[in-house]
């Protein structure tokens, strides 16, 4: 056991030569502290040279130094790191002070000047405010001039330029952001799976957001508290998509509020909503912030302000081009006096002109924030969920989606794959057998036929299966889930039923179709055939997910997908002659090389001994050899990882070019 003196008056310990483990309540940590969001062994701490070396140990949300999550990581004393909602302070001589962040925390801006990356310019100058603690701020003011930018800075996704951020005393945006466990975001557009129930929704968020090791007990009682907390509980049951918009909108704020955030950003909540629910959800808000969580609010109404504590009014600037700048910070009543107003349609036309009024106290621009320490080595980035989890995760509520559309995965991987094997069939009536002598001249145009409907079959398994999904995907990743398992839960997930279209179209074929006996591999002709089909149905599918990826909307993945489905079929090398060495013919041979269907066509050939068993052009890829058969099949399973690799750099590349 390692040496740890513990001095119960101050939270302090003193660390010995062995290292010390930080974690949740219960788990048998040296160092136990509260919350569902620290794992059970969360974090290990030992003497460095100058402080202490932190290293995390992927259980829980993530061990945090300087603003970012770590795997291994030294401070020195000065500095802190972040575990959950516990902040330990490094002192001299090897001390650590623990201490839990207060609730309801305070917040303070001084001096934002924020720009989106991409641009040169500022959209928002010189932003300062402060909200007491248990306070609701309400950022108000005209359409364009930024109020949603002042989330992005606060987040991190946008570049704070000057001035700083902090929620009592941890810093906000720009390099140093807290523990996303801390801060949470309810954006303006839906992020909710329609077909998932309320509970079923916060169910998946909670195994999402907390601690890997917490027990289904413990996650009911969250997910429970949190539902009533937002009159949620009776409609638990419900669908998502039968929800109102009001009901939806308390959907969205409950998903943000399993983890017990000190900071909760809101981009126009009451959007949309009448009078009534408008009311009730500001009320609703007014209690989180009373009950221990900073809430600032962006809209551009002024309904209900009297339940903020305070107001932010952005103005535009008195010259064009300028960056917006505040016209008004104070509490909600003075708002109509400060701008001699009658109406909220007068302090909008106001704001809009670029009148300012008298602001409230400034929070000092020249003073800043405490900041993270670490030592001048550089730490090693860790992750805020564990990998292996956060799959998990996904996959099971994938599944369950495709449970509950259960008839379209059933039209795709067995009614389609019949359909398909049956004109196979159909146009050949001498199966895959044929000589020199007696050729089939059918036989080539069966296995086109088999594998562009495949290849097209399998693609709709994954068109949409992360476009249609993008601003949950947007919003998961603020919660720190990676790209990565994001993309392979979908590739997996859809690989079953595509394995299931290769499985059914095998067997048809073969029950239909004579086969021959002598084949290139030496296995049964439908074994053959079978690995081949797979390998086109498992790439086809991985390239539906590239492209899901690469969209920003569903009509411009099928877009791109008729682009690919006439690739497939032109460039299969049954309908063109493939194979030139010169000229043009040379240069679409090389493109064809980049469709599943070339290689599958190739492989079903040389499996067939197509040139000697039909009257068809020949291709120096159709040899009846194990070469000609297992190469492209390799190739197909190679291609499949590549688009799986891609396509999480290419999620991440249109979400950052969204975000600007």
């Amino acid at each position: 056991m390692p040496s740890l003196a513990r001095q119960q008056s101050a939270q302090r310990f003193e660390l010995g030569g062995e290292p010390v483990t930080i974690g949740r309540r219960g788990g048998g940590a040296e160092i136990e502290v509260d919350g569902l969001d620290v794992a059970l062994r969360h974090t290990t701490v030992r003497r460095g040279t100058s402080g202490v070396v932190v290293r995390d140990l992927n259980a829980g949300t993530g061990t945090f130094v300087d603003g970012r999550p770590v795997l291994h990581a030294p401070v020195r004393p000065g500095g802190f790191f972040l575990v959950g909602h516990h902040v330990f302070r490094v002192l001299p001589d090897h001390v650590l002070a623990h201490e839990t962040l207060p609730t309801p925390p305070s917040l303070t801006l001084a001096g934002l000047t924020i720009r989106h990356h991409g641009k040169d310019e500022p959209t928002l100058h010189d932003v300062s405010t402060a909200l007491p603690s248990g306070g609701m701020l309400a950022v108000v003011g005209p359409s364009g001039l930024g109020k949603s930018t002042l989330c992005a800075g606060l987040l991190g996704e946008a570049v704070v330029e000057s001035g700083w951020a902090e929620v009592d005393g941890m810093p906000l945006g720009g390099e140093h952001q807290l523990n996303p466990a801390l801060v949470s975001f309810v954006p303006q557009t839906s992020s909710l799976l329609e077909e998932l129930t309320v509970e079923q929704t916060m169910w998946h968020a909670a195994r999402l957001r907390l601690a890997a090791d917490t027990s289904t007990a413990e996650l009911s009682r969250s997910v429970h508290a949190v539902l009533q907390r937002l009159h949620l509980q009776a409609f638990q049951k419900q669908t998502v998509h039968k929800l109102s918009g009001g009901q939806r909108r308390r959907l969205s704020v409950a998903v943000e509020l399993l983890n017990d955030p000190l900071l909760l950003l809101l981009d126009e909540p009451t959007s949309g909503l009448d009078e009534g629910f408008d009311r009730m959800l500001m009320r609703d808000l007014a209690q989180v912030a009373r009950d221990g969580c900073a809430v600032v609010i962006v809209t551009h109404t002024m309904a209900h302000l009297e339940e903020a504590s305070a107001v932010l009014a952005i103005a535009a600037a008195s010259e064009a081009e300028a960056p917006a700048t505040v016209g008004y910070a104070g509490p909600p009543g003075g708002l109509l006096t400060a701008f001699a107003a009658d109406s909220a349609a007068d302090v909008m036309d106001a704001l809009r002109d670029g009148h300012t009024a008298a602001a409230g106290p400034r929070p000092p621009a020249t003073q800043s924030p405490p900041q993270p320490g670490t030592s001048h080595d550089p730490p090693r980035r860790g992750r805020t969920h564990p990998w292996r989890h956060v799959l998990v995760v996904n996959l099971r509520r994938e599944f369950r989606r495709m449970w509950l559309r259960r008839w379209l995965f059933t039209t795709l991987a067995l009614a389609g794959p019949v359909v398909a094997a049956a004109l196979a069939t159909w146009t050949n009536d001498r199966g895959f057998v044929g000589s020199p002598a007696q050729p089939n001249t059918d036989l080539a145009m069966s296995l086109a036929v088999t594998a562009i409907c495949l290849s097209l079959l399998s693609m709709a398994l994954s068109l949409t299966s992360v476009v249609n999904d993008k601003e949950v995907v947007r919003r998961e990743s603020r919660w720190g889930v990676p790209d990565s398992a994001v993309v392979l839960s979908r590739a997996i997930s859809r690989g079953v039923p595509a394995l299931v279209q290769a499985a059914v179209t095998t067997t048809f074929l073969w029950l239909g179709n004579d086969l021959r006996q002598d084949t290139a591999t030496g296995l049964p002709a439908a074994v053959e055939i079978g690995l081949v089909l797979a390998g086109l149905t498992l790439c086809s599918m991985c390239l539906g997910v590239l492209v899901s990826c690469v969209s920003t909307t569903a009509e411009q993945a099928v877009g791109m997908m008729s682009a690919l489905s006439g690739g497939a079929v032109v460039l299969c090398g049954l309908v063109l002659p493939l194979g030139e060495s010169s000229g043009f013919g040379r240069l679409i041979n090389w493109l064809s090389y980049f469709f599943p269907t070339r290689w599958a066509t190739s492989a079903l050939a040389a499996a067939v001994d197509l040139p000697n068993t039909a009257i068809v052009h020949t291709d120096l890829m159709w040899r009846h050899d194990v070469q000609h058969v297992l190469v492209p099949l390799v190739v197909l399973l190679f291609a499949s990882t590549l688009f799986c690799t891609l396509a999480p750099i290419a999620l991440r590349r249109v979400r950052n070019d969204v975000r600007r």
